[in-house]
């Protein structure tokens, strides 16, 4: 082992990463300042990473699958303010696409959509490759969510924070 083995960080294996069941964590967060007030947690059912091989090309994609019903709240609530125009056996779609090839701990702001029958949201979401290793990776998101058609008094204080852990 040299001393450059210790301080680069590993590259990213090219190709597709399945999201590792109970290493992710999905939340609706209500800020106001900086400060979450509120927050729900949802359920990812299902979620894939392909990153792009070549540093140039934004083919990255990133799909994911959510329940809409929350599983845990900050207060009690929140949990039945959250999605209440959704039936609780609806499926939140998220697509994120043109994600860059990051190196380990670099950031990327990414444009995304998430849809469920009858409803679609904007978000501009804030991207950063926590950690990789050989076996995966681990990816960290933030960013605000914008719903289509009327602004709610809420829409400016809503975000989605995000980490979940891939593997190939």
């Amino acid at each position: 082992m040299s001393a450059e083995t210790l301080v680069l960080p590993p590259e990213h294996a090219p190709g597709p990463y399945e999201l590792v069941q109970g290493r992710c964590v999905a939340e609706l967060v209500v800020r106001v300042l900086r400060i979450p007030l509120l927050w729900v947690r949802l359920r990812v059912i299902s979620a894939r990473l392909d990153l792009p091989d070549l540093p140039a090309t934004d083919a990255g994609r990133l799909v994911a699958e959510v329940a809409a019903k929350p599983v845990f709240a900050s207060l009690p609530f929140p949990r039945r303010w959250a999605l209440r125009s959704l039936p609780r056996t609806a499926r939140i779609q998220l697509t994120a696409s043109g994600l860059p090839r990051l190196a380990p701990g670099a950031a990327a702001r990414v444009p995304a959509t998430a849809s469920a029958p009858g409803q679609s949201w904007s978000l501009a979401l804030q991207l950063r490759l926590a950690c990789v290793d050989e076996r995966g990776v681990v990816l960290a998101a933030y960013g605000p969510v914008t719903r289509s058609g009327r602004a709610r008094a809420l829409d400016r204080f809503l975000f989605v924070d995000a980490a979940a852990e891939f593997v190939q």
